[in-house]
């Protein structure tokens, strides 16, 4: 990582509203959650801190790079950018940052929304940090990480590309138009991925078992699920429950990881029930 890197974020809304911050998934810039934000933008002012691999002049990852490194870039972002408490909502990789973050400073977060929270096993975390890459490589999600395509002759080869993706199937037209949009950048005659691969890479090497960091959590928070994926380990995530009985779960069964991009609006009415939820308890 370049010392010249500076840290980038976007602003949803400016008006005098409850403070939300949104942390998103590796691999993906913060516009191709533009659907879901901009809904919640009506009743909430959201910054949205970006992924170090986004940041100009970033450079290359560092080989100690660590999820705790986002989450403490997040801690610093609160504190220059945010006068009171948060709701902080994340998603993926960044609902499992945002929850280290508060687990570190709690003050700065009024509540949680984690919406399907990267959840790994300690033997898988242990293989993250001291595993040879090229062995890792091979597993699931960096195998298709480093498989995919980085460069298309338009956007449109883009799209086809996208849509033929098992894992994009039930993301709408729309809204993979505008994911295509977001994610790719013209760059001479090609169009190129925005997110560089090496640091979605970085990004999954760098994961750890975050049961302890559940284990001191005291900021009210809720989970949003979908459907059983790879992102969450079965037996880490009933050890969570088992730590934190507290944590108020929903579920959504039609949907997947990607639960905001396949269905935003299902997923910003679910995210104001679990608000509501927690106002109420």
């Amino acid at each position: 990582m370049s010392n010249n890197a500076k840290p980038k974020f976007s602003i949803y809304s400016t008006r005098d509203q409850s403070p939300m911050h949104f942390s998103g998934a590796n691999g993906f810039p913060v516009g191709c959650y533009d659907t879901l934000l901009n809904g919640l933008s009506q009743k909430y002012s959201i910054t949205s801190l970006w992924h170090r691999g986004l940041w100009p002049n970033i450079g290359e990852p560092a080989t100690q790079l660590t999820w705790d490194d986002y989450a403490n870039d997040l801690i610093q972002h609160l504190k220059k950018q945010h006068k009171q408490p948060v709701i902080g909502l994340g998603h993926s990789m960044g609902a499992t940052i945002t929850l280290m973050a508060a687990a570190k400073a709690p003050k700065l977060f009024s509540k949680l929304i984690l919406i399907e929270p990267v959840i790994i096993s300690p033997m898988l975390s242990f293989l993250c940090h001291y595993a040879p890459t090229r062995w890792l490589s091979g597993m699931e999600p960096m195998k298709s990480a480093l498989a995919k395509p980085t460069q298309w002759p338009s956007k449109d080869a883009t799209f086809a590309q996208f849509k033929k993706r098992p894992a994009y199937k039930r993301i709408p037209d729309d809204q993979l138009k505008h994911m295509v949009e977001s994610m790719v950048d013209k760059h001479t005659n090609q169009v190129e991925l925005v997110y560089p691969v090496d640091w979605e890479i970085a990004n999954y090497l760098s994961g750890r078992n975050v049961l302890k960091d559940v284990q001191k959590l005291k900021v009210p928070t809720a989970i949003i699920r979908g459907k059983p994926s790879l992102f969450i380990h079965d037996k880490s995530w009933h050890k969570i429950l088992r730590a934190q009985p507290k944590l108020q779960i929903m579920h959504e069964r039609e949907y997947g990881h990607l639960m905001p991009f396949e269905a935003p609006q299902i997923t910003r009415q679910l995210i104001m029930s679990a608000i509501k939820r927690l106002d109420d308890k």
